[in-house]
């Protein structure tokens, strides 16, 4: 589930206990800053062994459906 993997990621990330969801703002809604976002993008790249070139992904269904495209799994 990509969904469930990217919020157990990006909570790492975030100060404040928050429910991540497919509408979420990853600068907006989760107050991260531009070195947090990178580390997230890193730790996405990893765990699903793909590289991410557009970082002007900003909301959190735009980068599950990234995930999707470019390794083909299931939501």
């Amino acid at each position: 589930m990509v969904l469930e993997k990217l919020q157990e990621i990006i909570s790492f990330y975030i100060d404040e206990p928050l429910e991540i969801k497919m509408d979420t703002h990853v600068y907006r809604d989760l107050i991260i800053n531009s070195f947090d976002y990178t580390n997230i993008i890193t730790d996405i790249e990893d765990e699903f062994e793909i590289t991410i070139d557009d970082l002007t992904i900003f909301l959190i269904k735009d980068l599950v459906q990234l995930i999707i495209d470019l390794n083909g799994k299931q939501e």
